[in-house]
């Protein structure tokens, strides 16, 4: 039996610059896809997805295609931070009873 015969330091080099490519162009499709970054807001879409949510104070938040938004309430106010794309919110009217 003949042993098989030891890879250079350059042949190794090689397929693991190779390697490290095909991973970072995998990063990159998927983040074209579903945005890796805004992956953990407390709300997001997708590439070509659109979503509508009611909030706890009876307003709806729709966010676009490709965006992010973080939601924090406290007791005076609901604030939206914008991370990326677009949004739209519709506030439930204030009700006065006399």
């Amino acid at each position: 039996m003949r042993a098989l015969p030891n890879p250079s330091r350059r042949n190794l080099l090689g397929k693991g610059l190779a390697l490290w490519l095909l991973g970072a162009g995998g990063v990159s499709v998927l983040n074209r896809l579903a945005p890796v970054a805004d992956l953990l807001a407390d709300a997001h879409t997708a590439t070509g997805e659109r979503k509508t949510l009611l909030l706890a104070d009876g307003s709806r938040l729709s966010l676009n295609a490709r965006s992010a938004a973080d939601i924090r309430f406290d007791a005076r106010q609901c604030r939206v931070m914008l991370r990326a794309g677009a949004l739209r919110n519709r506030r439930k009217p204030d009700v006065v009873l006399a």
